[in-house]
C-alpha cells in the first residue's frame, strides 16, 4: 500500500477522487500544487468549486461515459480555478470505479498552461509569417529538395495565374521554360553570385498558366538545417509594370525628339518660303504686266499664261508650306480635316513618287469641326500617305475618305492603297517605336509611333491598321467630335 502512495505522490499529475456527489475525498499533493489549495483544503470541497461554467458542464458530459463502461478513461481539456481565483489550462481525465457499492471517480489531472502558452505563442508566430507571406508584394515560392512545392503565395498565384491551393504539392520545374531551374540551383550552391546558399536578385522568365513567359527578378535562398539542405526559397517581383512604364518612356522621349526636329523643319519651311514667296510675287506681277502688253494673237501669250499658272501653283505650294509651319503649336483648335488632307496632298501630289498614283479622294463636305493640333494632324496624315506611295512603288490607287460616325460622335479619317500590304505576324508591332519594314537607312521606324501617340495621346482618338500581304492597307484614324460643338460643318 506504502508503494501505491509513493507512486500517487511522486507523478506528475493531479489526482483526486471525488463521490457521486463531487466531495472530494482524495487528493494528492501534486493536485494541491496545480490548485493553490491545500490537501487539507482540497479533501470535503465540492469538485465542480474548481471549475467554471463550461467545466462543469463537460463534467456532467464525461460523468455518464465512464460509468457506463469498466475501465474506460475519458479526457478534455478544462480551465481549473485555483485558490487565488487565476484561471489555469489542464487536462482533466476521469474514470470510475464501484467500491463497497458506492462509485468513485478518479480526476486525473495535468497542467498544460505552459504547452497552451507556448502553443499560442507558436500560432501567433505562425499567423504572423502567414500574414508576412500573404501580403507580401513578391511572389513567394518554397520547396523541399526533390522540388515538390510546399508553400506558394497569393501573389505568386496572382503573377503567374494559378489558385495556391493547386500548386501545393506540384514541381517547380513547371514554371521554368527550360532548365533555369537547375540552373538557379547550380547558382545557389556557388559562391559567386551572393554567397553560398544565396542568389542575389537576377532577371529570369517564369511560365504562367497559360503557357505565357512573365518578366521577373528573382531573389533565392536556401534553408539549412543542421548543414543540410532542407529547403529552397524564391522570391521574386513581376517586371512586366516596369518594362511598359519604361517602354513608354522610351516612347515618349523618342516623340519629343520627333516633335523637335519637326518644330524645326517647320522654322526652316517658314524661312525658306518666304524667302521664295517674295521672288514668286515679283515674277507674277511681271508676267502679268507682258500678258496685258501681248496682243490676243501673239503665239507667245500661251507661253506667258504658262508662266502665270505654273507661278500661281508655286505660290499655293508655298502657302501651305507656311500653314503648315505656322500650325506645330501644341494647342488644340477648331480643325476641318478635310482643309488638312487637301494641304498635305497639294504638298504631296506633284512629287515624283506620286506621279503614277491616283488619289482618290472621298471627302464628307458636312464634316464637323474637330478640336485637334492642324500641324501635328497634317503630320500624320502626310506620313500615312507617303508610306502608302512607298508601298504602292510609284503605281497604284490611293482612296482617302472621310466621314461621320454620329452615334459615336467621331470623325473617321480611311486612308485605302492598293500596295503590298503588312504580314498579319507583324501587324501588330508597326505602331512600336523603331519598328519598320523599310531597308536599312530608309527608315527609322518612328513615323507610326508618333501618329500613334499623336492621335491616341494628343487628340484622345483611334488608329488602327488592317491589311492583308498582297491586299493592300488601310489605316483608319478616328477623333472625338466635341459636345459644344455639336455636329455642324
Amino acid at each position: 500500500m506504502q508503494h501505491f502512495k509513493l507512486i500517487v505522490e511522486m507523478g506528475n499529475d493531479g489526482i483526486m477522487v471525488f463521490d457521486k456527489r463531487h466531495t472530494i475525498e482524495f487528493a494528492n499533493n501534486m493536485a494541491s500544487e496545480i490548485t493553490g489549495y491545500s490537501n487539507e483544503a482540497l479533501v470535503g470541497m465540492d469538485f465542480t468549486l474548481l471549475l467554471d461554467e463550461k467545466g462543469t458542464r463537460l463534467l456532467n458530459d464525461m460523468k455518464p461515459q465512464v460509468e457506463r463502461v469498466k475501465n474506460f478513461k475519458v479526457c478534455s481539456e478544462i480551465k481549473i480555478i485555483t485558490a487565488s481565483k487565476d484561471y489555469k489550462e489542464t487536462e482533466v481525465c476521469i474514470a470510475s470505479d464501484e467500491e463497497e457499492g458506492s462509485i468513485k471517480t478518479y480526476a486525473f489531472i495535468r497542467d498544460i498552461s505552459h504547452r497552451k502558452k507556448i502553443e499560442y505563442e507558436l500560432r501567433r508566430t505562425s499567423q504572423f509569417f502567414k500574414n508576412l507571406l500573404e501580403g507580401s508584394v513578391n511572389g513567394i515560392i518554397i520547396a523541399d529538395m526533390k522540388g515538390k512545392i510546399i508553400l506558394f503565395n497569393e501573389m505568386a498565384g496572382k503573377i503567374l495565374g494559378y489558385k495556391p491551393e493547386e500548386m501545393l504539392g506540384q514541381h517547380v520545374t513547371a514554371f521554368y521554360p527550360s532548365h533555369e531551374a537547375q540552373e538557379i540551383m547550380r547558382k545557389l550552391r556557388s559562391d559567386n553570385y551572393g554567397g553560398k546558399g544565396k542568389l542575389t536578385a537576377t532577371p529570369y522568365l517564369l511560365l504562367n498558366k497559360s503557357g505565357e513567359q512573365i518578366p521577373i527578378n528573382i531573389s533565392a535562398f536556401l534553408v539549412y538545417e543542421e548543414g543540410k539542405e532542407v529547403a529552397s526559397v524564391g522570391v521574386f517581383t513581376d517586371l512586366r509594370e516596369k518594362i511598359r512604364m519604361e517602354q513608354k518612356l522610351q516612347k515618349t522621349q523618342l516623340q519629343l525628339i520627333q516633335s523637335e526636329k519637326m518644330a524645326s523643319l517647320g522654322k526652316l519651311a517658314a524661312g525658306v518660303a518666304h524667302e521664295i514667296n517674295n521672288p514668286l510675287g515679283g515674277i507674277l506681277i511681271y508676267a502679268n504686266l507682258i500678258r496685258e502688253e501681248m496682243k490676243p494673237e501673239s503665239p507667245l501669250r500661251e507661253d506667258v499664261d504658262k508662266i502665270i499658272t505654273e507661278t500661281t501653283r508655286c505660290k499655293q505650294i508655298v502657302k501651305g508650306l507656311l500653314e503648315f509651319a505656322h500650325q506645330t503649336e501644341e494647342k488644340l483648335e477648331s480643325t476641318n480635316i478635310n482643309r488638312g488632307i487637301e494641304q498635305c496632298l497639294s504638298l504631296l501630289q506633284n512629287q515624283s513618287l506620286f506621279h503614277n498614283i491616283k488619289i482618290i479622294k472621298a471627302l464628307d463636305p458636312s464634316l464637323p469641326l474637330v478640336k485637334g493640333n492642324p500641324g501635328q494632324l497634317n503630320q500624320v496624315f502626310t506620313n500615312i500617305i507617303v508610306n502608302a506611295a512607298e508601298a504602292m512603288e510609284g503605281g497604284g490607287a490611293l482612296t482617302i475618305k472621310t466621314e461621320v460616325v454620329r452615334e459615336e460622335r467621331k470623325v473617321r479619317i480611311e486612308f485605302h492603297d492598293t500596295g503590298c500590304g503588312i504580314p498579319e505576324e507583324i501587324l501588330p508591332n508597326i505602331f512600336d517605336p523603331f519598328f519598320t519594314t523599310k531597308e536599312v537607312g530608309k527608315g527609322t521606324g518612328l513615323g507610326l509611333s508618333v501618329s500613334y501617340g499623336i492621335i491616341v495621346e494628343g487628340h484622345k482618338g483611334n488608329i488602327a491598321a488592317k491589311s492583308k500581304k498582297g491586299e493592300g492597307t488601310t489605316f483608319v484614324i478616328e477623333l472625338p467630335i466635341p459636345n459644344s460643338g455639336g455636329l455642324e460643318r
